[in-house]
């Protein structure tokens, strides 16, 4: 779910991963952040997402070297 917000809508943050996710299940899924977090940190050591630490914006891995 992830890596689809990413494809579709470009880099966002952390939060706004976790609300648009949201918003496509129709309300019928609830994210908080601590969730979230080890998630995307665990995408990030496979390689998978980007992030940068400047801008606090996460990016799928594959749209960041196109």
């Amino acid at each position: 779910m992830v890596l689809e917000t990413l494809e579709s809508m470009g880099s966002l943050h952390g939060y706004g991963i976790a609300r648009r996710i949201e918003q496509t299940r129709g309300g019928l899924l609830s994210l908080n952040y601590g969730i979230l977090c080890p998630a995307l940190l665990k995408l990030e050591q496979e390689g998978a997402i980007v992030s940068d630490r400047a801008s606090r914006k996460i990016t799928d891995a594959q749209s960041s070297t196109s």
